[in-house]
């Protein structure tokens, strides 16, 4: 019987490391959105801060994020259709919640239940 020929020699190649997704920020959330803000770049704000509502992890937290949301559809971008549906939709999502007073007094301004 003959002798087995070595089996050829292959070059392995560098695992690549697993990169985990950083975990959710609101802090990281808020400081873009700060930015954003002076920078007066109202609707990107805006497609971070729906983008971050999606991923959030607790119900305060979207809160949180809710009302800066609605707070630039009101106080920046001034648009009332879309302010008055957010709060709306807000409103239903957290009755009662910790943004109630400033909810019904910007919603009073806005004219939104007319």
């Amino acid at each position: 019987v003959a002798p087995r020929p070595p089996p050829p020699h292959v070059e392995a190649k560098p695992v690549e490391p697993v990169t985990q997704p950083a975990p959710f920020s609101s802090d990281a959330v808020l400081a873009r959105v700060a930015g954003l803000r002076s920078r007066r770049a109202y609707e990107e704000a805006v497609q971070v801060l729906n983008t971050a509502l999606q991923e959030a992890p607790t119900a305060a937290t979207r809160e949180r994020l809710g009302f800066e949301l609605g707070s630039l559809l009101t106080h920046q971008l001034h648009d009332v259709p879309r302010a008055c549906a957010f709060w709306s939709t807000f409103r239903r999502e957290h009755p009662h919640g910790r943004y109630e007073e400033e909810l019904t007094s910007t919603v009073a301004n806005l004219g939104c239940e007319k």
